[in-house]
């Protein structure tokens, strides 16, 4: 393997903490624990405890074992199962937050639990962005038509990346507001 496998993995890692960091910031900002005063620095939340780093790992490590498990059987029990787990990392915060100490699978099953009856609604939002994703790929497109102008090329690409930032930012506060909403309903029954 070379050498860019590794930065590249490296670089995937990462910014899966800093999206990570975002969104328990932006579930923050939601429920009016924290200001909006250095919204750069605050994305680094992940990393202000190396409990919240490691729980973060393993349960993603966790969840796509048992997800993997899951797409043997076929592809739709695991596409199912993905969308169960995808809260457990933010119930492991909250819970870690409150001073009660819970195993990651405790946070896998307590997700799990969260999500009976709200699986649709999670999967129809995740398509809802489809036609952003699409949008966004008609300026890459064209800066990739090789007989295009330089500057037109140039201006494509920065209009994809400002609106690809954009929509990032979008797509993981409606993620957290998610969460945020789902927690709020069924306070109690995220303990286990």
């Amino acid at each position: 393997m070379s050498n860019w496998f590794w930065i590249g993995l490296a670089a995937d890692i990462i910014s899966g903490f800093l999206l990570d960091g975002v969104m328990l910031f932006a579930i923050d900002l939601f429920r009016a624990k924290a200001a909006f005063d250095s919204p750069f620095a605050k994305a680094f939340t992940i990393f202000s405890k190396a409990e919240y780093v490691i729980a973060d790992f393993l349960i993603s490590l966790l969840s796509g074992f048992f997800i993997f498990c899951w797409m043997l059987l076929l592809i739709v029990p695991g596409l199912i199962k993905s969308l169960s787990y995808s809260q457990a990392f933010f119930i492991y915060r909250d819970q870690l937050d409150k001073g009660e100490r819970i195993s990651y699978l405790q946070a896998i099953t307590a997700s799990r639990k969260l999500m009976d009856g709200h699986k649709a609604e999670y999967f129809v939002m995740s398509l809802s962005f489809i036609g952003w994703i699409f949008l966004f790929s008609i300026p890459l497109g064209i800066a990739n038509v090789q007989n295009a102008p330089l500057l037109l090329k140039i201006i494509c690409g920065l209009i994809a990346v400002v609106a690809t930032v954009w929509f990032i930012a979008y797509y993981h506060l409606s993620f957290a507001n998610f969460y945020k909403t789902l927690a709020a309903e069924n306070s109690g029954e995220t303990n286990d």
